[in-house]
């Protein structure tokens, strides 16, 4: 796992908020939300548009590999060749561009437990991690609101309530699951 760090593109964010229902799902409104989170090294508006958060937690890096001579030979064959430089997580498509990934500055591979889930964090009293729990669905009340999750640890079932949000993030095949068996 390279930790690759990639958006989705503008167009697939538009073909997404083509659909009835899904209107507020468009590149423009979930930009923000991406700049909030990155710490982007490429975070030069003048250069990139002003596409790229630069005090989020979440580190994406330029990918190093090989030597500045190769990476600068490219570069100047690129650029004879009609291909300019740009960067992979903004509007535009096309170009000459390194791979960015979620690695911090001295090598690290850069989780959302690295990130996010810090001493402070952990000490909290409002946060308690459950490592070894499932969730088995969102609860969602009569006015269609999700007010918490319902999950098991062991052959025990508990429930965990929320008062602003419930962020689910349980991987390609996980969010799907427990989306469906919530009838979402």
């Amino acid at each position: 796992n390279g930790m690759v760090a990639f958006r989705a593109l503008r167009e697939e964010f538009e073909e997404i908020s083509s659909t009835p229902g899904l209107e507020e799902f468009n590149y423009h409104a979930l930009l923000p939300y991406y700049k909030k989170i990155e710490n982007n090294e490429n975070s030069n508006p003048k250069i990139f548009w002003n596409r790229n958060g630069n005090s989020g937690r979440v580190p994406v890096t330029n990918h190093k590999v090989g030597t500045i001579f190769s990476e600068k030979a490219l570069l100047k064959a690129s650029i004879a060749n009609g291909v300019h430089p740009s960067d992979i997580n903004t509007m535009q498509l096309g170009g000459l561009s390194k791979a960015q990934a979620t690695i911090t500055k001295n090598g690290r591979r850069a989780s959302s437990a690295i990130n996010y889930l810090d001493s402070n964090t952990r000490n909290n009293y409002k946060f308690t991690l459950k490592n070894t729990s499932k969730v088995r669905r969102i609860l969602i009340n009569s006015a269609g609101t999700a007010t918490g999750v319902e999950y098991q640890n062991g052959n025990q079932i508990f429930t965990a309530t929320a008062t602003k949000e419930i962020i689910i993030s349980a991987g390609t095949v996980e969010t799907p699951r427990i989306l469906k068996s919530s009838g979402i």
